[in-house]
């Protein structure tokens, strides 16, 4: 799951820290990845994200359309049988 990098980041935005392991998670099974949040990202000791800077994350660790839609369509729908 690409997800969380807020949570696991030491820095308070854009989370560039977290983005080589988001990366090779991606790299390494890019047909089981996929992407979501925790919204409403309970027990929250930081800034509370804004949703939009999650996904502004998943566009810089995935590049390209066709790779996003797999992680945020076609690998969701195959493991939930959508």
């Amino acid at each position: 799951m690409i997800s969380n990098a807020d949570r696991f980041s030491a820095a308070d935005r854009s989370w560039d820290d977290v983005k080589p392991l988001a990366q090779t998670l991606f790299d390494a099974a890019p047909d089981r990845a996929i992407w979501s949040t925790d919204w409403p990202h309970v027990q929250y000791r930081k800034r509370m994200p804004n949703d939009a800077e999650l996904l502004e994350f998943l566009f810089g660790v995935i590049p390209g359309a066709d790779l996003r839609r797999r992680v945020m369509v076609d690998n969701p729908s195959r493991l939930h049988n959508f």
